[in-house]
């Protein structure tokens, strides 16, 4: 809309718990099959992880309400517990956030996997072009990971010093990866995609 101004933290905040309101519709829809429950295993882990997840999707219903403003998210998060899990999730101009989500569609897969990628969190990175890479801090609220496994579901903050900042904002190529033993890959972000995240940041 002409004349509309576009908050570049509100923006980070959706794409951050856009995964998150994904998985959440997924296991209403998987917890609502009977055949899940026929696997009390099963049914307990996606039970837990759904109700972790209301909390959120209640958050970001009350944040939408506010008319999506990250200083109506941060007051909130004064009043409400679940909420300052959720205005956490905002970059707050030195740093991008993300969610960091391990998907299998096999469970036997998922639970042999999540065992080799133990650490993975750990080993994302951010490598600015002409800059050191800089790894993730992960799961700062809790630990997610046991000595059997990985979570599936990982937030993870990429801190960046100034003269990173300013590369990025300059236009600089970015790449996005990760160099777990069981997991190497890393992808070059896209004009588009680099000049969205260069907004978060001052």
């Amino acid at each position: 809309m002409a004349g509309q101004t576009v908050d570049p933290a509100a923006q980070a905040l959706e794409r951050a718990v856009a995964p998150m309101l994904e998985e959440h519709a997924d296991l209403e829809g998987r917890l609502a099959d009977p055949a899940v429950h026929a696997d009390a295993g099963l049914a307990r882990t996606l039970g837990r992880r759904y109700a972790a997840l209301t909390g959120v999707v209640q958050a970001h219903r009350l944040w939408s309400a506010a008319g999506a403003d990250v200083g109506a998210a941060r007051e909130l998060a004064a009043d409400d517990a679940s909420f300052a899990a959720y205005a956490a999730l905002v970059p707050d101009g030195a740093n991008w956030k993300a969610t960091l989500l391990i998907e299998y569609p096999d469970v036997h897969e998922r639970r042999r996997e999540l065992a080799r990628l133990i650490g993975v969190e750990d080993r994302m990175f951010v490598e600015v072009e002409g800059h050191p890479r800089v790894f993730a801090i992960a799961d700062e609220d809790l630990d997610r990971s046991t000595d059997e496994k990985t979570s599936a579901v990982h937030f993870v903050r990429f801190e960046f010093n100034p003269a990173q900042c300013a590369a990025i904002r300059a236009g600089a190529a970015v790449k996005i990866g990760c160099d777990h033993t069981h997991y190497p890959a890393h992808v070059t972000l896209t004009p588009e995609t680099l000049a969205s995240l260069a907004g978060d940041l001052r």
